[in-house]
């Protein structure tokens, strides 16, 4: 540990971009990978570094004569695919399951990209708010806020469940256009915490 700052150079690879040189506004860790997402122009798509290694993107790894499951994937490499949705968060669940919240459904890839992973869907009308609007109680239930304002609990493999009809007063007026959501688990108080943040009082992050 260095404490230091410094630029996130590739040593393999690159970096992904879209078309307009927009970089990823998204991240977590998964596997071992450190996985980006967000694209502005190529919203659908997700990319993983290689395993244990956050310098190397070389996708190419992958297809050399000796099949090498670790090396840096994206959607559009794998046969997991793109997520058919707009990537709005990405929640490193375990091992096993990463999570995508899109803008109107919910998606998981369960497994490894490289070796046999599969991407299955876990709503189709419910999606989460952009950014990292979600947290985790003790036992891993994830506690998310949708697309539309409301506030969900979800466990892999089966529906996402609405936990907020005592508040919907208070969340009604939300506008997610204009705000960054947060949301963080309270062990002593047993419940959840949701913060607001205005867009014009947090600059450095935007829906773009």
């Amino acid at each position: 540990m260095t404490n230091t700052l410094f630029a996130w150079t590739p040593t393999a690879g690159s970096l992904p971009v879209d078309n307009n040189g927009n970089k990823a506004r998204l991240i977590c860790t998964w596997r071992g990978r450190t996985m980006l997402a967000g694209l502005p122009n190529d919203p659908f798509n997700w990319f993983g570094s290689r395993v244990k290694d956050p310098f190397n993107w070389n996708y190419a790894e992958a297809f050399g004569a000796v099949a090498d499951p670790l090396t840096a994937v994206s959607g559009q490499e794998s046969r997991a695919g793109k997520v058919p949705d707009t990537v709005t968060t990405m929640i490193d669940y375990n091992d096993d399951v990463l999570i995508f919240g899109c803008d109107h459904t919910i998606w998981q890839l369960k497994g490894d990209p490289y070796d046999g992973g599969r991407m299955y869907q876990l709503s189709n009308s419910i999606g989460m708010a952009w950014g990292m609007p979600w947290c985790r109680d003790p036992v891993n239930t994830i506690y998310f806020m949708s697309n539309l304002g409301g506030i969900y609990a979800l466990v892999p493999d089966q529906k996402p469940l609405r936990i907020s009809q005592q508040i919907e007063q208070l969340l009604e007026p939300v506008n997610l256009d204009k705000v960054i959501v947060r949301m963080e688990w309270d062990d002593v108080a047993q419940g959840l915490h949701v913060y607001l943040t205005h867009f014009a009082a947090a600059q450095p992050e935007s829906r773009g």
